[in-house]
């Protein structure tokens, strides 16, 4: 678990891109414990949606409080 900085974030390249999450088999499970920024959470979304990826857990996201619309 790294956390969101500068430095981090060059290491990440960027985080999980919407790129690099559809290189994931539709098997994987995404368990999401480091900042929100990382993670591209609406491409997890429409992974979980097509089936193409079978789970996802998240401690965090990218803008909390989550409000009651967000999916």
């Amino acid at each position: 678990m790294l956390p969101y900085a500068p430095t981090t974030d060059y290491a990440l390249g960027g985080g999980l891109t919407a790129e690099r999450l559809r290189l994931l088999k539709p098997t994987a499970c995404l368990v999401h414990l480091g900042s929100g920024s990382v993670v591209d959470e609406t491409e997890v979304l429409h992974l979980l949606q097509q089936g193409k990826l079978a789970g996802a857990a998240f401690d965090t996201f990218e803008f909390e409080p989550l409000t009651e619309k967000y999916p």
